[in-house]
């Protein structure tokens, strides 16, 4: 067990902490200031990010602007019971017993 972690740990290092790493000594040799580097580099990140984050936030206002029709059907079928489906289904859908 101890050695395929040691593999894992080796494999997210060399993955993503090598290159963010390498990253912030080209800025920091860039600019030559370890302060300003570390600004520029969560910039970049959060730029290489954006797109997800835009994602995510248009996936939440869909939600919100469903939730009432959610809490209707909560209401108006909160007296069956429902349980997970034990197969290859997402978790998000359900089987009902009646």
């Amino acid at each position: 067990m101890g050695q395929i972690l040691a593999q894992i740990g080796q494999f997210f290092n060399y993955i993503i902490t090598e290159p963010i790493f390498n990253v912030l000594m080209v800025l920091y040799h860039l600019f030559g200031n370890m302060a300003l580097s570390i600004i520029v580099l969560t910039l970049i990140v959060r730029l290489a990010l954006f797109p997800l984050t835009l994602r995510q936030l248009k996936s939440t206002k869909a939600t919100q602007a469903i939730q009432p029709l959610i809490a209707d059907v909560k209401k108006k079928y909160k007296d069956r019971v429902v349980f997970p489906c034990w197969s290859n289904y997402p978790s998000s859908m359900a089987c009902s017993l009646r």
